[in-house]
């Protein structure tokens, strides 16, 4: 997906799909956005990184991999705000 597909799909809302990867010999981190048409049963399956991906990396931490990702997918404006976890209980009565 390219940047302007990216910022035309950001205004009506989607879900992008990325996967982290971690080699287990150097400790290094990697991260790949995975192709639209790929649902996560694929994935769970199959494990494999689909051939015409781009793999960002390396990164020591999980940490600089995440921040890629920001960076990378929505962009320096773009401020991403943790919104914690839904509660089932929400839908009922109190």
């Amino acid at each position: 997906m390219n940047r302007q597909q990216r910022r035309a799909a950001r205004k009506r809302g989607f879900v992008i799909k990325t996967q982290s990867i971690r080699n287990l010999v150097t400790g290094e981190h990697f991260w790949f956005e995975l192709p639209d048409d790929t649902t996560w049963e694929d994935w769970s399956v199959t494990r494999c990184i689909p051939p015409d991906v781009t793999v960002h990396g390396p990164f020591k931490t999980q940490e600089e991999s995440d921040e890629n990702q920001r960076l990378v997918l929505l962009g320096l404006q773009c401020k991403v705000v943790e919104g914690g976890e839904w509660n089932p209980a929400w839908d009922r009565p109190q």
